[in-house]
């Protein structure tokens, strides 16, 4: 539909709604702001039939100025237009029903001095409330989206982004429908951005929790308007990832035969681990656990591998893989890899997709014994996430395709999904999308927006029966014609992008113009980005710093350079001069504004903290935190972003703790540390730990970043052909003024990764281990030791840690202060 043509048919709808003539047939909502109609619920009404009276009553209101009552069936007036939501006698008398319809859909229809709106709802529904209820639960909203469709259709509504700002809702002194007959159920059985996930649900970064709360809200409100729902659950996470602690020593069979002619864990990576796959007692042991747990909420056969690639090597596993075209098999050079201690080894056994789909058959047809309707859900992912070579499936396996593409969108990357997707399709499983894409990009202005519309597009017409995305990172004043995208194609599939684009840039009436140039903008700057270019950039301008999607802030300096950051600026100047007369206008473009300000202070804060990490001067970098920090706290009240997020992926790398070590009350410990590795861990037997211990033969290091990053981990890697796992130590020496006998003394450390013990001028004061407390993240938390007892206030202080890593970075990463505590 041209832009043209789409201005024309809001015309007539304009038309229809506000000046359609009293003789012509109509139904009266508001006539001249007045109210002409009352809201009935039932007497005992669903709470999600109450929510959507308040929704509906809220609407006409912003829109009329009028406000609707809300009525009990049994105190509602006998004449006048009435507006009929859920299950009611009336609704009943009239014929209008849920019967029949499916979770989530809803019949709607003028009938009369009636407008009836029932949907098909349950009990699951939670009222949006502080808690921000999760559209992954089980509710069955239907008479809610009733609501949400006539207000997008028959008023204009439309919601850009969660909160008041967000909104538009056309001005409309009268309200007057001509006709509504419609019965509507979801196109997808589940629809969801994640916002329970981690990250999402970082708390700090806020600066009011009550802040937080109410965001949280209002972004679950925002999906539910767009009709984001679900009637099935796709909670079904990793199948068997404590077995190996349940069954390691009693079901060995159960477990991938490796490469050193043992059955278990690969000795590389040993958190990660896969299932053999061909054992008939497996077999029998999850069908007899799906047995066991099954229930109506979630009644699918688990067959999700652990969060690793396939990596058995058993004969029986190897006789049911066919590997793919293309596929480069060979068992001799995944012993060498093995035996280098290298992981990745397990690819040079080609796809596994033939292997896994076998299983999932196999399943399938054991639990088929029990219901004939069995369905199985599995993971198209790691070596197994490519199609099958000759399996063929059936629409009861589930498929949970996971993209292998991340930013930046490019060609070759889209055609690849666009392959696997039809090559699953193809053969026979239903597919859900589940990708991890929706996590990247920080709060940098990426866009693809047309490129995920015209690909999901494509998935929705070939075998998408749901959705599940990881995760909405809530960047809405930078991020929005994408999130826009993400929410509306989950229900407009078959709409072409380019009008979801055309609406989401109408709702910035006179300068909706400008804030497409705006859009155009970072659309531009976006596709002109290739992972070629982008690697070249991070090597010869970043010194190889970059970062994935936890750290895109990283590589953001490559991307948003400042001249394509005043070009932002200038075009958004622009729109803000075309809105400056339409207040409501005015403040979504401000929104925007506040949106692209964040990002220049995050890129003023990056630049200080590469000056920091170079000259080991925090002084640029605190300042640079402070004014980041402090303008979020006064705008994160209108949502342009979720700054938990943020918070949560920056302090992977910025130690905000500066921020606090720099009071005058604390003291930072030198950020050049004495360091040595120790491989066959006899540091502690030669008493490294010693305070007259000399160490004029040890390395210096920083503690800014882990080890591997620094000059001294390069050269080990240059030596060795890996990165350095096992002991090392770090000492340093400093002094302690004691301005307060009653104070006591702790020793800060930011983080370190991941297991430590310290001393104190010889003296043992902790040894912490991996995961302390069972916490799996503690290798990147902050802890303190009380040493109040251990110093010397009379002379100098030495203190020795001993760092044991196992498994990606390690060592001492962040700054390590006293702290005077009175």
């Amino acid at each position: 539909m041209t832009r043209f043509h789409r201005t024309v048919l809001l015309t007539v709808v304009a038309m229809l709604t506000t000046i359609l003539p009293a003789e012509s047939f109509a139904f009266d909502v508001v006539v001249d702001g007045k109210p002409m109609s009352a809201i009935v619920i039932a007497d005992k009404p669903l709470p999600v039939v109450e929510y959507a009276a308040r929704e509906f009553q809220h609407h006409v209101r912003e829109a009329s100025g009028a406000e609707l009552p809300i009525l009990r069936e049994s105190a509602a007036p006998k004449d006048g237009n009435r507006i009929y939501l859920g299950r009611c006698r009336a609704a009943d008398e009239a014929g209008i029903t849920s019967e029949g319809l499916s979770p989530n859909a809803f019949r709607g229809k003028i009938d009369g001095a009636g407008l009836y709106i029932v949907g098909r709802d349950n009990w699951g529904f939670s009222s949006v409330d502080a808690r921000g209820v999760s559209i992954g639960r089980i509710q069955h909203n239907g008479t809610l989206f009733g609501v949400y469709t006539f207000l997008a259709e028959k008023m204009n509504v439309k919601w850009l982004w969660p909160g008041r700002i967000g909104e538009v809702i056309p001005s409309a002194r009268t309200i007057r429908i001509a006709s509504w007959d419609v019965t509507w159920k979801p196109p997808l059985r589940h629809a969801r951005l994640r916002t329970h996930y981690g990250p999402v649900r970082f708390e700090d970064g806020w600066a009011k929790r009550e802040n937080m709360f109410q965001f949280r809200v209002d972004q679950t409100a925002w999906m539910l308007r767009h009709r984001m729902g679900n009637e099935v659950s796709l909670e079904y996470n990793h199948a068997w990832g404590n077995y190996w602690n349940k069954y390691g020593q009693t079901r060995r069979e159960w477990f991938p035969m490796m490469p050193n002619g043992e059955r278990g864990l690969d000795p590389i990576y040993k958190n990660y681990f896969p299932m053999c796959i061909s054992s008939p007692s497996f077999h029998e042991h999850v069908i007899e656990e799906w047995k066991k747990r099954r229930t109506a909420e979630r009644p699918w056969v688990n067959g999700c591998e652990n969060d690793s690639g396939g990596k058995c090597i058993c004969e029986t596993c190897r006789s049911w893989d066919v590997p793919a075209p293309g596929d480069e098999v060979s068992m001799a050079k995944l012993q060498e890899q093995f035996d280098r201690g290298e992981g990745g080894w397990e690819r040079w056994m080609g796809s596994l997709t033939d292997r896994y789909c076998r299983f999932y058959l196999t399943l399938q047809e054991m639990a088929r014994e029990t219901d004939p309707d069995a369905t199985v859900i599995v993971l198209a992912y790691e070596n197994y996430a490519k199609p099958p070579v000759k399996a063929k499936l059936n629409r009861n396996i589930v498929v949970s395709l996971v993209p292998g593409m991340m930013y930046p969108w490019t060609d070759d990357g889209r055609e690849a999904f666009r392959d696997q997707w039809q090559g699953w399709s193809d053969a026979g499983a239903s597919l859900y999308l589940r990708p991890n894409y929706s996590l990247d990009g920080h709060a940098m202005p990426i866009f693809y927006a047309h490129k995920f519309g015209e690909d999901f597009a494509f998935a929705f017409k070939r075998g998408m029966i749901a959705t599940d995305f990881d995760s909405l990172t809530g960047q809405y004043a930078t991020q929005g014609p994408t999130l826009y995208m993400k929410v509306r194609m989950q229900v407009d599939g078959d709409v072409p992008p380019q009008e979801i684009l055309d609406d989401f840039y109408g709702g910035f009436g006179p300068a909706s113009e400008q804030i497409r140039a705006y859009f155009d903008h970072w659309r531009e700057v976006s596709d002109a980005v290739t992972h070629e270019k982008l690697r070249k950039a991070i090597r010869e301008e970043l010194d190889g710093d970059g970062g994935g999607w936890p750290e895109f802030y990283k590589t953001a300096p490559v991307i948003f350079r400042p001249n394509v950051m005043r070009r932002g600026s200038e075009l958004l100047a622009v729109a803000e001069r075309a809105a400056r007369d339409e207040e409501r206008t005015a403040e979504k473009v401000a929104f925007l504004r506040h949106g692209l300000t964040n990002v220049e202070q995050i890129l003023e804060t990056q630049a200080a903290y590469r000056g920091y990490k170079k000259s080991g001067e925090p002084y640029e970098f605190v300042a640079a935190l402070r004014r980041l920090d402090r303008f979020r706290a006064k705008h994160e009240h209108l949502w342009i972003a979720n700054m938990g997020y943020l918070r949560w992926s920056e302090d992977r790398h910025w130690d905000r703790n500066l921020v606090d070590v720099h009071r005058a009350e604390n003291q930072a410990l030198p950020t050049k540390w004495k360091f040595m590795w120790d491989p066959r861990d006899k540091g502690v037997r030669d008493e490294w730990y010693a305070d007259d211990f000399n160490t004029d033969a040890w390395h210096e290091i920083a503690t800014t970043s882990h080890w591997e990053k620094q000059p001294i981990g390069k050269k080990w890697k240059q030596k060795h052909g890996r990165n350095y796992d096992g002991f090392a130590w770090y000492r340093n020496a400093f002094e302690v003024e004691r301005s307060d006998d009653e104070a006591k003394y702790m020793l800060y450390f930011g983080a370190v990764d991941e297991a430590c013990t310290v001393w104190i001028n010889g003296r043992k004061v902790l040894v912490r281990p991996f995961p302390f407390e069972e916490n799996m993240n503690s290798w990147m938390e902050p802890f303190e030791i009380d040493v109040t007892d251990a110093l010397r206030f009379d002379g100098i202080n030495t203190v020795a840690v001993r760092v044991e890593d196992n498994r990606g970075g390690g060592g001492i990463w962040r700054s390590v202060y006293i702290a005077e505590r009175r």
